[in-house]
């Protein structure tokens, strides 16, 4: 988890955001770590959701993003829907 936290706080920092949400979650019967950066672009107020999935040394990166205070289903989908092949 130190090392997902790291990577998340590396990527506001590109944003010139702030990591606002972390938690553990399980997306698609694995435990990931997911994040909600804010940040501003363009004049609007924005929230970056990434999620980290680990299965073995294999690591997926789910990103979407939303207007601060918007609707999130289009992330919720992503999250919800994402499957892993078979290995």
């Amino acid at each position: 988890i130190p090392e997902l936290d790291r990577a998340a706080a590396a990527v506001a920092r590109q944003q010139r955001g702030k990591v606002g949400d972390s938690r553990t979650v399980t997306i698609a019967g694995q435990k990931a770590r997911r994040y909600d950066i804010a940040y501003g672009s363009e004049g609007k107020q924005l929230i970056e959701r990434i999620a980290f999935v680990l299965r073995g040394k294999s690591e997926y990166l789910l990103l979407c993003r939303y207007e601060r205070g918007g609707d999130t289903e289009a992330c919720d989908g992503l999250l919800t829907s994402f499957k892993l092949a078979a290995a």
